[in-house]
């Protein structure tokens, strides 16, 4: 199968609002079944763990719709730990 090199739907201002809006879901699903909310969950715990502190800002770049930061702030809550998100994207 050859490589076909297309600009991506969330950076080129393309697409139906139904479009991206299942391309922002399909983001959220994959950071959730395959590790990414977990990765950042733990990373998070750490720095709780190594510097004492329970509340932190957190900067997400190329955030989308924000639900996977949102999903690591609400897990995270559960172990005292208080994330204020700013989220960034072009999209979402």
């Amino acid at each position: 199968m050859d490589r076909v090199i297309t600009a991506e739907l969330l950076d080129s201002d393309q697409g139906t609002p139904q479009e991206i809006s299942t391309s922002l879901a399909d983001i959220h699903r994959i950071n959730e079944w395959f590790g990414g909310v977990a990765t950042g969950v733990g990373m998070m715990r750490q720095v709780a763990r190594m510097t004492g502190g329970s509340s932190f800002s957190y900067l997400e770049s190329a955030a989308g719709s924000g639900d996977s930061a949102r999903s690591m702030c609400h897990r995270l809550e559960r172990d005292g730990i208080h994330l204020q998100l700013t989220l960034l994207d072009r999209a979402g």
